[in-house]
């Protein structure tokens, strides 16, 4: 890496490691929600973030009104800021389950674990996803999460230590998917978030447009013998609580079909409630404008 790529890395996560530990004096929802609103202020400014939820929302939502769009952009950038400074003291927001709320096929998770069977806990990037690890991993031990290492090392050193509060977590490198190949069969769980473009994946509806999607995690599944356990988390009109809701588990079919029924959960959630999906992903690359489903 050159000397100017680590200079730029240094100098694009300097408000991501500075403002937390400016904000760290002030209680914990001051903290969250202050971060929030200068977080939601960039997103809503910077040009360049600004058109890329914008331009996802003109391609899954042609027909919405303009001032629809723009109140919808105050809001997700509003949950956008919530979930990243929540997850930034993940430490700390892991015990703060007085926030959330646990519902939906809990008892299937439960039997799985004292079955010793391993499960995969599927989810989007919606509400915050952390609230079903400080939910569940007292019940599973131990949780892990699978993760994408950020392209920018810097942030990679902040982000890292803050998913690991919550449990062993394992970056989707050859190494990190050996340790949570083996940590399934130990009969473990393991959450993951399968909402972005994956260049190897098949192409299928999300929320309505096509979008490729990868199959490497039913097939891990069904390799494995784990089940796969749909859940969103949803976040409150308080902007604060959390209900982690539990779908019940897919039949064991094929890595197509489990993936296709994936999508169509997380799309019917997403629709539902738009403002609290990460509209930030470049979800739809490299799919023609044609390939597009009804809604």
């Amino acid at each position: 890496m050159s000397d100017k790529s680590k200079l730029r890395h240094y100098i694009d996560a300097l408000p991501i490691w500075l403002l937390p530990k400016l904000l760290r004096p002030l209680p914990f929802r001051m903290r969250v929600r202050f971060g929030a609103w200068m977080l939601s202020g960039v997103l809503r400014h910077v040009p360049s973030l600004r058109k890329r939820i914008t331009n996802n929302l003109d391609h899954v939502f042609p027909d919405m009104p303009r001032p629809e769009k723009r109140r919808l952009l105050r809001n997700i950038a509003r949950n956008i800021g919530l979930g990243f400074f929540e997850l930034i003291y993940n430490s700390e927001y892991q015990k703060r389950t007085h926030e959330m709320r646990l519902s939906g096929d809990v008892a299937t998770l439960d039997a799985a674990h004292a079955e010793g069977r391993p499960v995969l806990l599927v989810s989007a990037h919606f509400g915050q996803f952390e609230a079903a690890r400080a939910m569940l991993g007292p019940r599973t031990k131990p949780l892990g999460a699978l993760y994408h290492p950020a392209h920018n090392p810097v942030f990679e050193r902040i982000y890292t230590p803050a998913l690991a509060a919550a449990g062993p977590i394992f970056p989707t490198t050859p190494r990190g998917l050996a340790a949570l190949s083996k940590h399934l069969k130990g009969g473990g769980f393991v959450a993951l978030l399968l909402d972005q473009y994956a260049d190897d994946g098949v192409p299928m509806p999300f929320v309505g447009r096509m979008a490729k999607t990868g199959l490497s995690m039913a097939r891990l599944a069904l390799k494995n013998n784990a089940l796969i356990v749909p859940l969103i988390c949803v976040r409150g009109d308080d902007g604060v609580t959390i209900d982690v809701q539990i779908a019940p588990p897919l039949a064991s079919t094929d890595a197509l079909t489990m993936t296709r029924e994936l999508n169509d959960f997380m799309s019917a959630e997403i629709l539902k409630r738009p403002e609290q999906w990460y509209w930030l992903h470049r979800r739809w690359k490299n799919m023609p404008t044609q390939d597009v489903e009804n809604t």
